[in-house]
């Protein structure tokens, strides 16, 4: 992108000292990395045979060498571009080996940097740390939470990249959530709960997906099937053809003993590493009572006092995440054997980096009677607690359903809704009240018969929170009867704080009927942004693409669309139906098409942007051209009309002008009795006297076609779009904190680092747009993949931070930019709950909410 050649990089804000989480990774400015392949003659296939044979040439190689069966890399070269040498095998045959050179990478190549990343992972293992798929963990010192049989593993995640300037090592730390119960004790317990008749179908449902982890080698599989014919008493074969039994093997190779003789297998399929060979799947069998269960359940992660002892232990403030930071490098370069393969490859861990951020400026909230400047951008509410939304109609014709034992609840709910609705100029009739029996069968009989074509809104009072009657609701209301809902869970009504909680409540029903809440100024003129997310349904095993746009200039308004893809690939394939759709609807509101167009692309990884460049990209720019098309031809299907206008010249001005001079305009001052007569005798004489002296003739008159289009105006009207193409990501590794007067703290809300910790091939950047109040602050990530409106970069961050004050679920600032937030609500509805597209009359309303 041709301006943001010499800076990406914006001036706007207040600058602010930034610690991140990065670290020098040094190395001599000559320095090189040398790749050799090497032959055997003749072959040997076993790679362990190999490294024996070929490091027995220590004198020539060093003992500072990575070989992974094919190709040797050195840190030196070697006198000869070919080097030959002779190994002997125990059998006394000759292997001849030949070593030739065929690559040298400069250090801030990508084979380098990679191979960086190889070298620091092979360091973190001589500090006795165990890798966990691809993080760094220590098991000697567990934290223990006995209370919710959980066990806690601290460890470290480490990115070695080219930065702007150089190349650097990332640091964050990590905790794998390892729970104290086996497989074993989490079957038993299963048993006990369910019975034997539905035991084995409930187990499949509970475990299959799950990682284990085996303490006797500390290696984590998934658990792909159970296998209740095998047991632990049976006999298997060994890599090298003897037969034994799985309780004799675990004995002789681990020393542990198996006690429960019956218990079935676990089965998980072991991946080759060598991606390049097309081999099958090898079939592992574990045993249920030596593996423990990692991560957490859903009814686990639903539990407040577990999620908040946790809390306790892995959400580390910046000082003492720096701490453990610290420890680490120390740690690093305190243990000999692992300073010394650094050193061996002439590399070195240098000071953490400091940079410079910007505190941008904080917005004004705007409302129906009034604007704010909140006191804290992370929670508003109380500045708009006395303020009138931006507009809402009133809700007149809607359902409340609640059980029988609900129905006091039912009416205290909407005593409530009643009194919080008009300060907020939300106006709420009394509903139809329906009562019926707790099951979800009851609701959706109730609802069939009571949903009519006027019906604006429903509101269940569920008995329990339970997914199933959540889900069949939402899946009625949103499919089969197109009408937004709201839920709300009985228990939430019996909580002290029930005024605040209907507040929520009545802003969410507003939103739902079509309403706008708040607003920020948005200087950008016609503009529309969009939002992208996708979301896996594992019960039809495909994605959901979520697409969202604001449809009006305020970006108050929004038309939504969720469209399944049977391909698990993360790339959109629909965007041209959803961008067809959203460009339509904001022809249809404003009349032509937007000036701008802003994407905000959510849940993409490093390794697939080329692959939303080169696929995603094109059906955005393409969608123009079947807008442009049905537009033109709705036009040619109209029927003109015929239309007579005024022909103004001079010669008929000249005319008008010795007509008006000629009056005599005392006279009608004298016979006009009031003053409302005087000025109608005035307007009538001289309406007259313009339908006398201009001339007139008959047009035909276009759909959107006004008399005053001339060709300049026309022109303005066909220039397409200017598009720009965001991506989003909420995860990864780095972490900034606020030096204020040498202790470090989370950074202020709105603070933007767009340098030295970006990469040099993108024009990225870091903005926190939230508030931590517990642990570190987790920076959100911008890429900036495309762009034709050659926007400065500081008007892209302060449009972005913008975007993240419109989210209409929370009266303050969030992670994600609003429409991002909108599409993941969206999806995430319809993948784990709906399993269905939604009906499209719900599109130009948040009913996702």
């Amino acid at each position: 992108m041709r301006h943001v050649e010499h800076s990406k990089s914006g001036s706007s804000g207040i600058p602010v000292k930034i610690v991140p989480n990065l670290f020098a990774f040094r190395s001599p400015s000559k320095w090189c990395l040398y790749q050799y392949q090497v032959t055997f003659m003749p072959d040997i296939e076993s790679k362990r045979l190999r490294m024996a044979l070929l490091f027995s040439h220590s004198d020539l190689l060093g003992t500072i060498r990575a070989f992974d069966g094919a190709m040797l890399f050195l840190p030196n070269k070697l006198q000869n571009q070919a080097t030959k040498v002779t190994s002997m095998m125990k059998d006394g045959q000759v292997v001849n080996i030949t070593i030739l050179l065929t690559s040298t990478f400069p250090q801030d190549s990508p084979t380098c940097v990679q191979f960086f990343n190889i070298i620091i992972k092979k360091v973190l293992k001589m500090l006795s740390l165990y890798q966990i798929g691809q993080n760094f963990y220590n098991p000697s010192t567990p934290i223990h939470i006995p209370q919710h049989r959980l066990i806690l593993w601290p460890g470290f995640s480490t990115s070695i990249l080219r930065y702007e300037t150089k190349i650097l090592l990332s640091v964050d730390i990590s905790h794998k959530v390892l729970r104290s119960e086996t497989v074993l004790d989490f079957m038993t317990e299963l048993y006990n709960r369910v019975g034997d008749q539905h035991f084995s179908d409930t187990c499949m449902n509970e475990l299959v997906g799950f990682v284990v982890l085996t303490r006797y080698n500390n290696k984590t599989y998934r658990i792909n099937d159970i296998d209740w014919s095998v047991k632990p008493t049976d006999i298997f074969k060994k890599a090298d053809g003897t037969e034994i039994t799985y309780v004799d093997y675990y004995s002789q190779q681990y020393d542990a003993s198996i006690t429960d003789l019956k218990q079935p297998m676990l089965v998980s399929w072991l991946k080759s590493k060598n991606r390049s060979m097309d081999v099958a799947p090898r079939l592992v069998h574990l045993i249920p009572e030596f593996c423990y269960l990692t991560g957490l359940s859903n009814q686990a992660r639903s539990d407040f006092r577990i999620m908040k002892d946790l809390a306790a232990e892995t959400q580390l403030s910046p000082q003492k995440r720096q701490k453990r930071l610290h420890e680490l490098i120390d740690n690093i370069q305190r243990n000999k054997v692992a300073r010394t393969e650094l050193e061996g490859w002439g590399l070195h861990l240098d000071e953490q980096i400091s940079l410079v951020g910007r505190v941008l400026p904080p917005e004004k909230i705007h409302m129906f009677d009034h604007s704010c400047q909140p006191v804290s951008p992370v929670d508003w509410s109380k500045d708009i607690r006395k303020s009138r939304i931006i507009g809402s109609g009133p809700l007149q014709d809607w359902l409340m359903v609640f059980s029988h034992r609900n129905y006091e609840i039912a009416g205290q709910l909407l005593a409530c809704l009643k009194k919080v609705g008009p300060p907020m100029g939300f106006l709420i009739d009394n509903p139809k009240m329906i009562q019926v029996n707790d099951s979800p069968v009851s609701f959706i009989q109730a609802l069939r018969h009571h949903i009519e074509s006027s019906t604006q809104l429903v509101l269940c009072i569920l008995p329990s929170n339970q997914k199933n009657n959540y889900d069949c609701l939402k899946k009625f209301l949103c499919v089969e009867k197109p009408i937004p809902s709201q839920c709300v869970v009985a228990r939430t009504l019996n909580k002290t704080n029930i005024m605040s909680i209907v507040t929520k409540i009545a802003l969410q029903m507003a939103c739902k009927t079509g309403g706008e809440l708040w607003m920020v100024e948005i200087p950008l003129k016609s503009l529309m942004v969009i939002g992208i997310d996708i979301n896996f349904d594992t019960l039809r095993k495909g994605i959901y693409v979520g697409f969202v746009a604001s449809i009006n200039s305020t970006v108050t308004k929004w038309l939504s669309r969720c469209i399944f893809q049977s391909s698990s690939a993360e790339v959109a394939d629909c965007l041209k139906v959803c961008m067809k759709g959203a460009l339509s609807k904001w022809l249809e509101v404003n009349h032509v098409l937007p000036s701008r167009i802003v994407v905000y692309r959510d849940g993409v990884g490093d390794g697939q942007l080329m692959t939303l460049v080169d696929y995603e990209v094109p059906q955005i720019l393409d969608s123009f051209k079947m807008v442009d098309s049905d537009y033109r031809q709705k036009l040619k299907q109209e029927t003109p009309s015929q239309i007579q206008v005024q022909c103004w010249s001079e010669k008929a001005e000249d005319q008008l002008q010795c007509c008006l001079e000629s009056a005599d305009w005392a006279m009608f001052k004298q016979s006009a009795g009031t003053l409302d007569g005087y000025a109608t005798t005035v307007t009538d004489f001289i309406d007259k006297h313009v339908k006398d002296c201009i001339p007139r003739k008959s047009i035909r008159m276009f759909l959107n076609r006004k008399p005053w289009m001339n060709q300049d105006i026309q022109n303005l009207l066909n220039t397409r779009p200017k598009v720009t193409i965001i991506v989003v990501r909420k995860k990864g590794t780095c972490r900034f904190f606020a030096n204020v007067n040498g202790m470090l703290q989370n950074p202020p809300v709105g603070t933007v680092i767009d340098n030295e910790a970006t990469r040099p091939e993108w024009y990225d950047f870091f903005l926190i747009s939230q508030c931590a109040c517990q642990g570190t602050v987790s920076p959100t990530y911008y890429n900036v993949v495309y762009d034709n409106s050659s926007m400065k970069p500081d008007h892209v961050q302060r449009l972005t931070y913008k975007m993240c004050h419109l989210y209409y679920n929370w009266p303050g600032v969030i992670r994600l930019p609003a429409p991002c937030q909108y599409a993941f609500k969206l999806t995430t509805l319809v993948a784990q709950n709906v399993h269905r597209e939604p009906d499209l009359e719900l599109a130009d309303r948040l009913f996702f909410l």
